[in-house]
């Protein structure tokens, strides 16, 4: 038996450590947020989408969790900006 296997973990503690080791291939992106390959990196090079991790020589991913961080953010800018332009 392992003794450096923590017991009871959560379902959320183990969901949260796999979700932090989960790396999303260019297409996955595109299909996470329907957009094209191309798109993805037209967004990267604009400064609108966070930069990937070089994993290998020719191989970037992103980050699941680091994704679902930037959308969040995103959702919060988009709650503030939206009352003030539409006069609320």
């Amino acid at each position: 038996m392992n003794s450096q296997v923590k017991p009871n973990l959560t379902a959320r503690e183990v969901a949260a450590r796999y979700r932090l080791k989960v790396y999303l291939t260019d297409r996955e992106v595109a299909a996470r947020y329907g957009v094209s390959r191309p798109t993805i990196w037209r967004w990267l090079r604009m400064g609108h989408l966070p930069p990937p991790e070089t994993i290998g020589p020719n191989t970037k991913r992103w980050k699941l969790a680091t994704l679902e961080g930037w959308d969040e953010q995103r959702e919060t800018q988009q709650q503030t900006i939206t009352p003030v332009l539409t006069g609320q």
